[in-house]
Formats: C-alpha cells, sequence, structure tokens
C-alpha cells in the first residue's frame, strides 16, 4: 500500500512538473509571436503616429518575454531616430504626429531626436505635435518645438519653471547607523562617492553641476525662441517666474499653436487619415522607406550599456543579455 502511495505521489509530481514546463512552454511562444511584428503595408498618404514617452534606452535586451509583458520598451533610441529617418525619405509618409506622454529621455537623446524631427519637415512633411497625458514639460516642449505646429487639449497643463538637479545625501543616515563609506577618489571632481561621504555638495561638484545646468538650460532657450519666433529674453523671463501655464495662457504666451481635441488634431491630416504606429512602422525594411543601405563607408556601431563585470555568457552568476 504504502509502494502504491509513493507511486501515486511520483506520478502526480511529474504530471504537475510537465504541466509547468508545458505552461512555460505555452507562455514563451505567445511572447514570441507577440514581439515579432509583421511589417506593415503602409499605403500613400500614411501618417506616422509617434507615442513617445519613458525611457529610450540606447540598446534593449530583446528579451521577448519582458516586452510581451510590458517589462521593457519594444524600440529603443537607435530606433526611434532609424524610423524618423525612413519617414522623412518614404514617399509613402504623408507627415508625422507626435504624441507625447512623460518622458523620461536623457537631454543627448532628446537632442539626436530634434535632429530627426527637423529633417522630416526638411522633406516636406507635416508634423504636428500634442499631448496623450493633459500635461507637456520643458522635454516634451523641446521636442514639439521642432512641429509645424504644437496643439494642446484645452485643459491641459503646460510646465514652464526651469531647470534644476537634486542630490540626496546619506552621509547622516550612515552616521547614526554606524556605518562608515570609504572611497577612493581620482580628483576632486570625481563626485559620485559624495553622496555617501558627504553631507553636501562640494564647491567642485557644485561647479560642474551648475555649467550642465546653464548648458541644458542655454540649448531649450535657443531651440525654443527659434522655433517660437520668440526672443530669448522672453523665454528666459517665462523660465525665471517658474510657472504652471494653462494652455490658453501656453498660446497666449507663444509656446503652442493652438488647443484643440484629439478628433480635432487628427483632422489636420485631413477627414480619415491612414496612420501606422511607430513601433509597427520601425519594423519596416529601411530600403522599402526608401533609404540606401549597404553603401561603403559606413560605420558600424555597437551599444554598451549597464555596468561592466568579469565572467562570461554561460556563467550562472552573470545576468543581463550580454556580459563581458
Amino acid at each position: 500500500m504504502r509502494f502504491l502511495t509513493t507511486l501515486a505521489a511520483s506520478f502526480l509530481g511529474t504530471l504537475i512538473g510537465l504541466g509547468l514546463i508545458f505552461l512555460f512552454g505555452l507562455l514563451f511562444i505567445m511572447a514570441l509571436a507577440s514581439s515579432a511584428e509583421q511589417a506593415p503595408s503602409v499605403r500613400p498618404n500614411t501618417v506616422l503616429v509617434a507615442e513617445l514617452s519613458g525611457a529610450y534606452p540606447e540598446m534593449v535586451s530583446g528579451d521577448p518575454i519582458a516586452q510581451a509583458f510590458g517589462g521593457e520598451s519594444k524600440v529603443d533610441l537607435h530606433d526611434v531616430l532609424r524610423t524618423f529617418r525612413m519617414a522623412a525619405a518614404d514617399d509613402r509618409i504623408e507627415g508625422v504626429w507626435l504624441r507625447f506622454g512623460d518622458l523620461q529621455t536623457p537631454w543627448a537623446s532628446l537632442e539626436a531626436m530634434r535632429r530627426e524631427i527637423l529633417e522630416i519637415r526638411a522633406a516636406g512633411k507635416t508634423v504636428i505635435a500634442s499631448s496623450d497625458v493633459y500635461y507637456m514639460g520643458e522635454d516634451e516642449l523641446y521636442l514639439a518645438s521642432a512641429a509645424d505646429s504644437i496643439l494642446l487639449d484645452p485643459e491641459s497643463m503646460f510646465e514652464f519653471n526651469g531647470f534644476a538637479l537634486q542630490l540626496t545625501f546619506l552621509k547622516g543616515l550612515f552616521d547614526k547607523a554606524g556605518i562608515e563609506a570609504q572611497a577612493v577618489r581620482a580628483g576632486q571632481f570625481k563626485s559620485a562617492v559624495e553622496p555617501y561621504t558627504r553631507s553636501s555638495m562640494s564647491s567642485e561638484n557644485e561647479l560642474q553641476l551648475a555649467e550642465i545646468v546653464s548648458d541644458m538650460e542655454a540649448l531649450f532657450v535657443d531651440a525654443i525662441a527659434e522655433s517660437r519666433d520668440l526672443g530669448s529674453e522672453e523665454v528666459e523671463s517665462l523660465l525665471d517666474e517658474g510657472t504652471i501655464l494653462s494652455a490658453r495662457e501656453a498660446l497666449s504666451a507663444g509656446l503652442i499653436d493652438g488647443t484643440a481635441y484629439t478628433d480635432q488634431m487628427e483632422s489636420v491630416f485631413g477627414d480619415d487619415p491612414r496612420t501606422v504606429s511607430l513601433v509597427r512602422y520601425a519594423s519596416t525594411s529601411p530600403s522599402a522607406a526608401g533609404l540606401e543601405s549597404g553603401r561603403e563607408g559606413e560605420i558600424a556601431v555597437i551599444h554598451a550599456s549597464g555596468t561592466m563585470v568579469a565572467g562570461s555568457g554561460n556563467d550562472p552568476m552573470s545576468t543581463g543579455a550580454l556580459t563581458a
């Protein structure tokens, strides 16, 4: 009897194990299927709808499961820039609609995106910009200013309160906990360890961060002043006031071109325009969009991100898509 009980338990455990393997295998196949975007059939007079929100890293790992369940973006910065270049060259693309969420992308990446948006306009394509979150801040405005028109929902808020950096210092907490942070610095401007070893910012770090913020603000002011036909002094004055504007106040200040609801914005491209999303259009081959490829003298770009650690790809202690 005991033998039969043990046999039944083993059989049941085997069934459960096989069931779990089947379930995870099915989920993996579904994830692969959902992440494999079919190249869209782009017809003439199509509008590219670029929904831009969150962060766009230099490179995504390509994990289909993480992408399928929303843990990772399906497109990276390279995809966005390539898609914008294709849109500029593709005769089937009539225009581009930039729809912003809450962007969390570094300014260097925003600058690269903005250059490509200007190239789309230079190719004779109409570009409009709007926000999907009833809000537009400096990051979104910097990109939107490259468009032909900026339209906001009448109830949207417009953040225009300048630039700042904020640091958190943990030395006081460490002192109370009896923890001493030990660090070796190569120079006075090597400030990465300061939050752990100091209670306030060093003069050297304050100097370099002030320069970074100043450069960001100058880049922003010049771009907005030129694109919105405003004087640099006007833009700087608005930043110094540090206010949150309504859509109508932003319109009065000359920062946007109009207020409209989503259906009204869509009508800029006609009554019922054909559209393709940025994610789907990114799966189009550059040659199909009219971009030349395979030219001599091209430069290969290898992306490297994250922490470099010792080990190899088959090391069980190493994680990530690639390890060095």
